[in-house]
């Protein structure tokens, strides 16, 4: 697998911690411990085994540091997410988190917000949310007690509004943390999230902070990026040959001093050497751990990557572990939203699962885009003819190996944890066939599955404003300059994910939340999945 360690690397290792603290005049040695993409992934067993294997690896490790590479909440389960968040927050004090960059998910609810999980305080639930707030042992929220980075997050004047770095001396090395988060952020998160926020080049900001820092004596840097890329399993190689995505990018682009790359957003698991530069991520959900073992050159204040040794580590759940304060923080927030996670809202006559068949239909995806037509069909509802759901807006499958199967409401929070209202909205023919048309981006297909009745094919090879033919709607072809009343989430309402057409979206209505109307959908009988294809994509080989 492409994130194990060489036999070389462990026994490098090995020697290392065996031999002690390196001689004066040569290394310092600083493990540095990360994670990334936790998604308030607390229960049942995400903070404790991080705690667990924290514990251990900084045991043996005089110098040590522990940081997160974005998306530490959002989309969280509902253990974190009926909270704010912050049971992840508080359960990251007590881990001894130091340093996080922030994600994308990190401005799901807003600038004001973020800041609010960062420096504590009550806050009282807003619009249609369930959530609630200051609701730990304590009966207060005091915020987060490490620090949260941003290098390429500005205001409209310009200024930062997060620490972009962080300096930190472990014998007589200073080294140097800078963050940055996606410049994407402001396509993958509702506008109101980053209203008057400005999301700059990632790699020009790394690279300021390095001069600046420069002049002030730095040499040691370790860049931290809520930004990502891909691997193939079968790549073993430090070189990774197979890499690629917009980390290995920007990464080929920084201040040759930058040394070590930490990354996210792709919950993937990669370890690569590449231009004498090490580019790292772990996974997601608290499944795994990237440990970095540096070595930092006394004489010139530089990271040593040739002395140093790294490797992803699968995390398990201890078994029979002690009760700790974070066990006990868990158990206090699990038992709180029992009641309402426990909920049965309906059944499922057979599994749905997010990942499409033959590369187009979902069948999960397909379920919701029905629910939301459901809930907002009727004239007093909206008149909707039509649905389509974006597949980042579900996070997990509705399994049942064999049906009927109880859906409680902890399963649909998980699968659709942003409480976004629905909004319908009234379209032309010919918008509708451009909103499909943005499903071609440069390097993949971002699928939109439509409700029951809607049927088109979808070339990808095609020229731009030709991908899309066969449209119709039951039976009926789409007509161009014909109005139809469209339903989606409020994210995608605004024109997130870049599906900018919906943005122009006239006469709208805000309907129930989304995960309100899946609830009504299943309380009204077992669903069975649809397997009828409502999208063909055409995959032939072109010249």
């Amino acid at each position: 697998m492409g994130f194990q360690c060489s036999l070389r690397a462990i026994a490098l290792l090995s020697l290392s911690l065996l031999a002690g603290p390196a001689p004066a005049g040569e290394a310092v040695m600083l493990r540095v411990l990360a994670f990334n993409d936790f998604h308030g992934y607390v229960a049942p067993h995400g903070a404790v085994s991080l705690e667990h294997h924290l514990a251990r690896l900084r045991a043996s490790a005089p110098h040590h540091i522990t940081v997160s590479a974005g998306d530490m909440v959002g989309a969280s389960p509902l253990e974190s997410s009926l909270f704010r968040d912050e049971p992840t927050i508080e359960a990251m004090n007590l881990l001894g988190l130091d340093i996080a960059v922030v994600g994308n998910h990190e401005f799901d609810r807003g600038l004001a917000e973020l800041l609010r999980l960062r420096q504590g305080g009550c806050a009282s639930a807003g619009g249609q949310e369930r959530s609630q707030s200051c609701r730990g042992p304590a009966g207060h929220f005091n915020g987060a007690r490490f620090s949260m980075l941003g290098a390429n997050v500005t205001g409209a004047d310009g200024r930062p509004v997060l620490p972009p770095f962080e300096v930190r001396s472990y014998g007589d090395v200073r080294v140097a943390f800078i963050g940055v988060v996606t410049r994407s952020t402001p396509s993958l998160v509702p506008p109101s999230g980053v209203r008057g926020l400005r999301f700059g080049d990632e790699a020009v900001a790394v690279n300021r902070v390095v001069r600046q820092l420069r002049r002030e004596g730095v040499r040691a840097f370790v860049v931290i990026i809520h930004e990502g890329g891909f691997v193939n399993r079968d790549d073993d190689a430090l070189s990774c040959p197979s890499a690629r995505g917009r980390v290995f990018e920007i990464a080929a682009r920084l201040d040759p001093e930058v040394k070590v790359v930490l990354s996210g957003h792709t919950h993937q698991a990669y370890r690569c050497l590449r231009d004498g530069r090490l580019v790292m991520q772990a996974g997601s959900y608290a499944r795994m751990l990237s440990r970095i073992d540096l070595a930092l050159d006394r004489a010139t204040g530089e990271i040593d990557l040739a002395r140093s040794s790294f490797e992803n580590l699968a995390l398990s759940a201890p078994e029979g572990a002690a009760e700790t304060s974070v066990a006990a923080l868990v158990d206090h927030y699990t038992a709180l939203a029992r009641p309402l996670a426990e909920r049965v809202v309906g059944q499922v006559a057979a599994g749905f699962d997010r990942k499409p068949v033959e590369g187009a239909n979902s069948t999960l995806g397909a379920l919701v885009a029905d629910t939301q037509l459901a809930a907002t069909r009727s004239r007093d509802s909206g008149g909707a003819q039509v649905a389509f759901m974006n597949a980042g807006g579900l996070r997990s499958d509705l399994p049942c190996d064999s049906g009927p199967c109880d859906v409680r409401f902890r399963d649909l929070v998980t699968m659709q944890p942003f409480s976004n209202a629905l909004v319908t909205m009234t379209l032309t023919g010919a918008q509708i066939k451009a909103l499909l048309e943005q499903q071609v981006r440069a390097d993949r297909l971002s699928l939109l599955q439509p409700s029951a009745g809607l049927r088109y094919r979808l070339d990808p090879a095609a020229a731009p404003g030709q991908r899309v033919t066969g449209l119709v709607l039951h039976g009926e072809p789409v007509r161009s300059g014909r109005a139809y009343r469209v339903t989606v989430n409020a994210f995608l309402a605004d024109g997130g994910d870049g599906f900018t057409v919906l943005a122009e979206g006239r006469h709208r209505r805000t309907g129930p939340l989304d995960v309100e109307a899946t609830e009504r959908f299943l309380q009204a009988g077992a669903a069975l999945p649809d397997r009828l294809p409502r999208i063909e994509v055409v995959t032939d080989a072109r010249p």
